[in-house]
Protein backbone atom coordinates (compact mmCIF):
# COMPACT_ATOMS: atom_id res chain seq x y z
CA UNK A 1 0.00 0.00 0.00
CA UNK A 2 1.17 3.40 -1.13
CA UNK A 3 2.01 5.47 1.81
CA UNK A 4 1.76 9.24 0.35
CA UNK A 5 2.60 10.93 3.42
CA UNK A 6 5.69 9.18 4.06
CA UNK A 7 6.39 10.01 0.03
CA UNK A 8 6.21 13.57 0.64
CA UNK A 9 8.04 13.43 3.32
CA UNK A 10 11.12 11.61 2.59
CA UNK A 11 11.42 13.25 -0.85
CA UNK A 12 11.32 16.63 -0.23
CA UNK A 13 12.03 17.00 3.61
CA UNK A 14 15.90 18.34 3.54
CA UNK A 15 18.08 19.15 6.65
CA UNK A 16 15.01 18.06 8.32
CA UNK A 17 13.01 20.63 7.19
CA UNK A 18 10.72 21.15 4.24
CA UNK A 19 10.96 23.76 2.11
CA UNK A 20 7.84 25.20 0.55
CA UNK A 21 8.01 27.70 -2.38
CA UNK A 22 6.17 30.38 -3.24
CA UNK A 23 5.33 33.12 -5.61
CA UNK A 24 4.03 36.93 -4.35
CA UNK A 25 0.62 37.11 -3.44
CA UNK A 26 0.07 33.49 -1.88
CA UNK A 27 -0.90 33.27 1.14
CA UNK A 28 0.95 30.29 2.41
CA UNK A 29 2.01 32.11 5.79
CA UNK A 30 -1.22 31.90 6.81
CA UNK A 31 -2.60 28.97 5.51
CA UNK A 32 -4.32 26.11 7.39
CA UNK A 33 -1.37 23.90 5.51
CA UNK A 34 1.22 25.51 7.30
CA UNK A 35 -0.51 25.76 10.77
CA UNK A 36 -1.38 21.71 10.10
CA UNK A 37 1.60 20.42 8.54
CA UNK A 38 2.79 19.02 11.80
CA UNK A 39 -0.73 16.92 12.05
CA UNK A 40 -0.63 15.56 8.80
CA UNK A 41 -1.48 11.92 8.71
CA UNK A 42 -1.92 8.83 6.63
CA UNK A 43 -5.66 8.21 5.81
CA UNK A 44 -7.72 6.01 3.36
CA UNK A 45 -10.25 8.47 1.53
CA UNK A 46 -8.69 10.98 0.86
CA UNK A 47 -4.66 10.15 1.15
CA UNK A 48 -3.52 12.00 3.80
CA UNK A 49 -5.52 14.57 6.66
CA UNK A 50 -4.84 17.08 9.55
CA UNK A 51 -7.60 17.70 12.24
CA UNK A 52 -7.26 20.24 14.96
CA UNK A 53 -10.59 21.29 16.63
CA UNK A 54 -12.73 22.34 14.47
CA UNK A 55 -10.06 23.00 11.48
CA UNK A 56 -9.88 20.33 8.97
CA UNK A 57 -7.32 19.80 5.91
CA UNK A 58 -7.26 17.12 3.46
CA UNK A 59 -5.25 16.39 0.52
CA UNK A 60 -5.28 14.09 -2.75
CA UNK A 61 -2.23 12.75 -4.14
CA UNK A 62 -1.32 11.94 -7.47
CA UNK A 63 1.59 11.56 -9.86
CA UNK A 64 1.80 12.07 -13.93
CA UNK A 65 3.87 12.81 -17.18
CA UNK A 66 3.78 13.49 -20.36
CA UNK A 67 4.42 10.00 -21.92
CA UNK A 68 1.42 7.78 -23.06
CA UNK A 69 -1.08 5.81 -20.68
CA UNK A 70 -2.32 2.54 -20.43
CA UNK A 71 -3.56 0.19 -18.19
CA UNK A 72 -0.62 -0.72 -17.03
CA UNK A 73 -0.17 3.23 -16.34
CA UNK A 74 2.07 6.12 -18.02
CA UNK A 75 5.03 4.83 -20.09
CA UNK A 76 7.55 7.38 -18.22
CA UNK A 77 6.86 6.21 -15.11
CA UNK A 78 7.38 2.45 -15.58
CA UNK A 79 10.83 3.41 -17.25
CA UNK A 80 12.09 5.65 -14.51
CA UNK A 81 11.06 2.57 -12.26
CA UNK A 82 12.84 0.19 -13.86
CA UNK A 83 16.14 2.18 -14.47
CA UNK A 84 16.26 3.10 -10.32
CA UNK A 85 15.43 -0.88 -9.51
CA UNK A 86 18.41 -1.74 -12.02
CA UNK A 87 20.46 0.98 -10.69
CA UNK A 88 20.08 -0.58 -6.62
CA UNK A 89 20.50 -4.32 -7.90
CA UNK A 90 23.63 -2.83 -9.31
CA UNK A 91 24.97 -1.03 -6.36
CA UNK A 92 24.11 -4.01 -3.80
CA UNK A 93 25.84 -6.86 -5.79
CA UNK A 94 28.76 -8.35 -5.47
CA UNK A 95 30.32 -7.79 -8.19
CA UNK A 96 33.22 -4.86 -8.13
CA UNK A 97 35.20 -2.94 -11.13
CA UNK A 98 31.80 -2.82 -13.09
CA UNK A 99 29.67 0.08 -14.81
CA UNK A 100 26.15 0.37 -15.75
CA UNK A 101 24.81 2.08 -18.73
CA UNK A 102 21.37 3.03 -18.78
CA UNK A 103 19.79 5.06 -21.37
CA UNK A 104 16.52 7.14 -21.28
CA UNK A 105 13.95 6.00 -24.00
CA UNK A 106 10.32 7.61 -23.88
CA UNK A 107 9.36 10.07 -25.16
CA UNK A 108 7.22 13.10 -23.56
CA UNK A 109 4.39 15.21 -25.53
CA UNK A 110 2.29 18.21 -24.71
CA UNK A 111 -0.81 16.72 -25.39
CA UNK A 112 0.10 13.30 -23.50
CA UNK A 113 0.94 15.93 -20.75
CA UNK A 114 -2.00 17.72 -20.72
CA UNK A 115 -4.07 14.75 -21.14
CA UNK A 116 -2.69 12.69 -18.12
CA UNK A 117 -3.07 15.69 -15.70
CA UNK A 118 -6.77 16.76 -17.00
CA UNK A 119 -7.93 13.22 -16.63
CA UNK A 120 -6.51 12.11 -13.16
CA UNK A 121 -7.56 15.92 -11.80
CA UNK A 122 -10.91 15.24 -12.87
CA UNK A 123 -11.17 12.03 -11.20
CA UNK A 124 -10.07 13.49 -8.04
CA UNK A 125 -11.87 15.85 -8.07
CA UNK A 126 -15.01 14.02 -8.46
CA UNK A 127 -14.44 12.66 -5.06
CA UNK A 128 -13.89 15.91 -2.78
CA UNK A 129 -17.81 15.94 -1.33
CA UNK A 130 -17.55 12.25 -0.39
CA UNK A 131 -14.16 12.42 1.06
CA UNK A 132 -15.59 15.56 3.33
CA UNK A 133 -18.35 13.61 4.43
CA UNK A 134 -16.31 10.38 5.25
CA UNK A 135 -13.84 12.19 7.39
CA UNK A 136 -16.38 14.57 8.99
CA UNK A 137 -18.63 10.48 9.82
CA UNK A 138 -15.18 8.47 10.33
CA UNK A 139 -14.22 11.00 12.69
CA UNK A 140 -17.37 11.91 14.42
CA UNK A 141 -17.28 15.75 14.07
CA UNK A 142 -18.41 18.86 12.14
CA UNK A 143 -15.74 20.57 11.17
CA UNK A 144 -16.15 25.01 10.64
CA UNK A 145 -12.62 25.58 8.64
CA UNK A 146 -12.14 23.12 6.01
CA UNK A 147 -8.95 23.25 3.28
CA UNK A 148 -8.66 20.99 0.17
CA UNK A 149 -5.84 20.76 -1.28
CA UNK A 150 -3.63 18.06 -4.32
CA UNK A 151 -0.55 17.10 -3.76
CA UNK A 152 0.75 16.21 -7.28
CA UNK A 153 3.99 15.21 -8.49
CA UNK A 154 5.78 15.34 -11.95
CA UNK A 155 8.70 14.11 -10.66
CA UNK A 156 10.97 14.86 -13.97
CA UNK A 157 9.73 18.19 -15.71
CA UNK A 158 10.02 17.93 -19.51
CA UNK A 159 11.33 20.60 -21.38
CA UNK A 160 10.55 22.35 -24.60
CA UNK A 161 11.29 24.20 -27.61
CA UNK A 162 10.76 27.97 -27.71
CA UNK A 163 12.50 30.85 -28.25
CA UNK A 164 9.90 33.34 -26.07
CA UNK A 165 10.16 31.59 -22.84
CA UNK A 166 12.47 32.58 -20.20
CA UNK A 167 13.23 28.57 -19.03
CA UNK A 168 12.38 25.48 -21.08
CA UNK A 169 11.87 23.85 -18.49
CA UNK A 170 7.92 23.17 -17.83
CA UNK A 171 6.36 23.41 -14.33
CA UNK A 172 2.65 22.62 -13.92
CA UNK A 173 1.58 25.35 -11.89
CA UNK A 174 3.07 27.70 -14.71
CA UNK A 175 1.37 26.27 -17.33
CA UNK A 176 -2.09 27.48 -19.01
CA UNK A 177 -3.68 24.67 -18.91
CA UNK A 178 -3.45 23.94 -15.15
CA UNK A 179 -4.61 27.38 -14.18
CA UNK A 180 -7.53 27.02 -15.92
CA UNK A 181 -8.32 24.02 -14.34
CA UNK A 182 -7.43 25.32 -10.76
CA UNK A 183 -9.40 28.49 -11.15
CA UNK A 184 -12.42 26.95 -12.02
CA UNK A 185 -12.35 24.35 -9.14
CA UNK A 186 -14.05 25.72 -6.37
CA UNK A 187 -13.71 23.15 -4.03
CA UNK A 188 -10.18 23.14 -4.34
CA UNK A 189 -8.37 25.85 -2.15
CA UNK A 190 -4.29 24.62 -2.72
CA UNK A 191 -2.24 22.37 -4.58
CA UNK A 192 0.96 21.33 -3.89
CA UNK A 193 3.24 20.71 -6.43
CA UNK A 194 6.80 18.58 -6.06
CA UNK A 195 9.24 17.84 -8.72
CA UNK A 196 13.09 17.39 -9.28
CA UNK A 197 14.93 20.30 -10.96
CA UNK A 198 18.38 19.71 -9.76
CA UNK A 199 16.99 19.11 -6.57
CA UNK A 200 13.31 18.04 -5.14
CA UNK A 201 11.70 20.97 -4.66
CA UNK A 202 7.93 21.77 -3.34
CA UNK A 203 5.77 24.51 -4.71
CA UNK A 204 2.46 25.77 -3.45
CA UNK A 205 -0.26 27.67 -5.06
CA UNK A 206 -3.69 28.84 -4.34
CA UNK A 207 -5.85 30.88 -5.64
CA UNK A 208 -4.81 34.19 -4.46
CA UNK A 209 -1.66 33.45 -6.08
CA UNK A 210 -2.87 32.58 -9.98
CA UNK A 211 -2.88 36.01 -11.09
CA UNK A 212 0.92 36.03 -10.08
CA UNK A 213 1.44 32.98 -12.01
CA UNK A 214 -0.30 33.68 -15.13
CA UNK A 215 2.35 36.31 -15.54
CA UNK A 216 4.75 33.95 -16.68
CA UNK A 217 2.13 31.31 -18.17
CA UNK A 218 3.23 28.64 -21.09
CA UNK A 219 0.74 27.78 -23.57
CA UNK A 220 1.34 23.96 -23.50
CA UNK A 221 -0.63 23.64 -26.88
CA UNK A 222 1.66 26.21 -28.43
CA UNK A 223 5.15 24.61 -27.80
CA UNK A 224 6.99 20.86 -28.45
CA UNK A 225 8.51 19.11 -25.54
CA UNK A 226 11.96 18.02 -26.43
CA UNK A 227 13.30 14.60 -26.43
CA UNK A 228 15.43 13.30 -23.30
CA UNK A 229 17.62 10.96 -25.36
CA UNK A 230 19.63 11.17 -21.66
CA UNK A 231 22.50 8.12 -21.07
CA UNK A 232 23.00 7.80 -16.95
CA UNK A 233 25.75 5.99 -15.85
CA UNK A 234 26.68 3.58 -12.38
CA UNK A 235 30.16 3.15 -10.97
CA UNK A 236 31.60 0.71 -9.02
CA UNK A 237 35.36 1.44 -8.72
CA UNK A 238 38.13 -1.67 -7.85
CA UNK A 239 39.58 -1.50 -4.60
CA UNK A 240 42.59 -3.55 -3.91
CA UNK A 241 42.75 -6.46 -1.11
Amino acid sequence: MQNELQRLIRTYQQNKQIKVYYDEDCKYESSLLKKLFPYLRQYERPDIIATQDDELLIMEHFIFDGTKESRKGMKGRQEENDLTNDLNKFYTSEQQCNILRQEIEYTETSENYIANFQRHFEQHYAKIPDYLKHVSEDEHKTFKCISVGFFIENEYPPYCFSGELESPLILLPYTKQFLDTFEDSPLLDFVLFGCCNQQYKLYYIDKNSIFSHRKHEIDLSQVTFQKLNEVQFGYKYCFDA
